[in-house]
């Protein structure tokens, strides 16, 4: 989570700083930065199990 918050807040701040002026551009340049990360943070927990997500939780042995 904090990667993620940190690569969200990092990629605002340099690469939508242009759209800033006006309000129209710049919120859905967000809007659409917020929904691939999102789409991300499903696929990392789809891909990885949410078994494998949760803090203390048993791992199967292999």
């Amino acid at each position: 989570m904090v990667l993620f918050h940190a690569a969200f807040n990092t990629f605002t701040k340099f690469f939508l700083a242009d759209l800033q002026g006006s309000p129209y551009p710049y919120l859905v340049a967000w809007w659409v930065v917020a929904g691939a990360v999102a789409v991300l943070a499903v696929a990392a927990v789809a891909y990885a199990g949410s078994r494998d997500l949760v803090k203390g939780a048993p791992r199967p042995a292999h």
